[in-house]
């Protein structure tokens, strides 16, 4: 029986004077176990076997540093953005947000890695993140209206009154506005979100956002304040600043 060895010559298993075989030498050889680590984790998630991919994904990233040949860094961003499309697919995108950066760091121009974090953000609720993200794939082309719809999706997730944030009416009376505090806690409670670390990353920031609009909308100073600030009358925003204690 024979193989391939790296330059593709076919060699024979066993030696006469004992030296290793074709097989055993290949089978040691980080590179080349590191490039069949990555062509098995692009077959298996080809074949949507996600939780495979990572596993070959994350053995060829460990495999990397130990290859006589250095990788480059763009293939070292490559195969973290591959490992985070493969978490997205499972609902992972805490791990893929971790991955997508990770990629960013070998190559800060890489666009795919750059927008797969961007809807991360947006999946985890982290709009402010999402923004940032977006309005930088904008800012590499101007013309792609793509991005520009996901940024103003963003924007508008990011920039939800308080209102919007508790599901009431601006003109909604105060015992509405407690009705819909105590609804909105009974569903995003952070303990009743504990299955995953996105639902519990989720479940936390929605309850702060939840709670900051009732500390608002439940006094009624900081009610007044507030209505006129989304009004946009004059002082109204320096008004509610002092008041808040924001500098």
């Amino acid at each position: 029986e024979s193989l391939d060895d790296a330059e593709g010559r076919r060699r024979r298993h066993g030696d006469p004077h004992g030296r290793p075989s074709g097989a055993r030498r290949t089978m040691a050889d980080k590179n080349i176990l590191f490039w069949n680590c990555s062509v098995r984790a692009n077959r298996h998630y080809n074949d949507k076997r996600y939780d495979d991919a990572i596993a070959a994904y994350s053995e060829a990233l460990a495999l990397a540093p130990q290859c006589s040949m250095e990788t480059s860094k763009r293939d070292l961003a490559t195969l973290h953005y591959n490992r985070a499309r493969a978490a997205y697919r499972l609902g992972k995108h805490c791990t893929a947000v971790d991955d997508c950066s990770a990629a960013l760091e070998h190559d800060a121009t890489y666009r795919n890695a750059l927008a797969q974090r961007a809807e991360c953000h947006m999946s985890l609720f982290d709009f402010a993140r999402a923004v940032r993200d977006f309005q930088a794939l904008l800012d590499a082309d101007p013309s792609d209206r793509q991005w520009a719809r996901r940024l103003l999706d963003a924007r508008a997730m990011r920039d939800m009154s308080h209102y919007q944030v508790l599901g009431v009416a601006p003109t909604a009376p105060p015992d509405a506005l407690k009705k819909a505090y105590r609804t909105q806690c009974l569903r995003w409670h952070p303990d009743k979100h504990k299955a995953s670390n996105e639902d519990q990353t989720r479940a936390t920031t929605a309850f702060r956002r939840i709670t900051a609009a009732n500390e608002v909308l439940s006094d009624s100073y900081k009610r007044m304040v507030y209505d006129m600030e989304l009004r946009g009358a004059p002082g109204a925003a320096a008004a509610a600043a002092a008041k808040h204690g924001q500098r």
